[in-house]
């Protein structure tokens, strides 16, 4: 679903009973309410679940800094990182192979590093009905307090976002691919 931010905007105010804007740079108190909730509530959203359709693939150069100590080679993440999904080619029993500090992941990988992560980039993507509902809902209930004032409406917004969101992850879970498990040591010598 090709949606432009001002349409998102729109569907929010709509939500909220709300006067749609022609632009988000306009100046009135409607535009400037959304232009200033907009972008923290876009990243919330987009960082608190794998979201299939924001996943993006990079392969790392290592920073030329070495860390001070305790591994290797740091690597920088990319500035449109929101959250580190995973990295690729991990050694067998990995559980501290890499630590996450800051804006950089310390590791004694050698380069190039593979990564997968959820980007803020969306501006190119194509976003997913269930993604659009939830993302406006929860635009409307943080502009409901500045907008509306009206407590049972950011209730019942409230309400609609927790079930938006629970279907949204239903759906966008389908589309995720199956993982395979591989058996623990303990379960191998016991036959499962």
């Amino acid at each position: 679903m090709s949606v432009t931010q001002l349409e998102m905007a729109n569907k929010a105010l709509l939500k909220l009973g709300q006067t749609p804007i022609t632009n988000l740079d306009e100046d009135t108190p409607t535009a400037r309410a959304v232009k200033l909730a907009y972008g923290s509530v876009l990243d919330y959203e987009l960082s608190i679940y794998h979201w299939v359709f924001a996943v993006k693939r990079v392969a790392l150069p290592k920073d030329q800094d070495k860390p001070a100590f305790g591994y290797n080679n740091a690597y920088s993440l990319p500035a449109d990182c929101l959250r580190l999904v995973g990295l690729e080619d991990l050694p067998p029993q990995a559980r501290d192979a890499y630590v996450l500090e800051g804006n950089k992941i310390l590791t004694n990988l050698e380069p190039p590093l593979k990564l997968t992560y959820i980007t803020r980039d969306i501006s190119k993507l194509s976003l997913p009905p269930y993604f659009v509902e939830v993302f406006t809902t929860r635009l409307a209930y943080e502009l409901c307090e500045i907008l509306k004032q009206d407590p049972q409406r950011k209730n019942t917004l409230l309400q609609e976002y927790q079930l938006g969101i629970r279907n949204a992850k239903r759906s966008n879970a389908i589309q995720m691919p199956v993982l395979s498990l591989q058996p623990t040591p303990w379960e191998g010598a016991h036959g499962f």
